[in-house]
């Protein structure tokens, strides 16, 4: 993730269909198979911006759902559970934490990553 200053709320850390995703699995708090987490970014962004989304054609591809949802996990803010199904396994994702509890660990990790390579710097000038 990137901190971007310039931007506000969740909009500082996500970008738009990243916003969408974790607010689904925060408010329910139940597992979707990244086809859910998929179509229900899609009709929300939809709702966002029709303009951009004429036609059926869309403007963030399933792929990149899918690895934001990986990177969310490997970073420890999402679990996923395998299951199988038609064509092999699936994961299913869900958030243990609602929103101001990822907040929390995320302030946690921001502020003990810049205290490790700022404080020294700072403190020797």
């Amino acid at each position: 993730m990137k901190y971007n200053i310039n931007a506000e709320g969740l909009g500082t850390i996500f970008k738009p269909y990243q916003e969408i995703t974790m607010k689904l699995l925060w408010e329910n708090r139940e597992t979707f198979s990244t086809r859910q987490v998929t179509e229900h970014v899609f009709n929300e962004l939809q709702k966002l911006d029709p303009e951009t989304h004429h036609n059926g054609s869309r403007t963030i591809s399933r792929a990149s759902i899918i690895n934001f949802l990986k990177t969310m996990e490997e970073e420890s803010y999402l679990k996923y559970t395998t299951t199988t199904g038609k064509g092999g396994y699936r994961r299913l994702y869900h958030s243990e934490v609602d929103e101001n509890g990822f907040k929390r660990a995320f302030m946690v990790r921001l502020i003990d990553s810049a205290n490790k390579n700022f404080l020294p710097i700072t403190l020797n000038s």
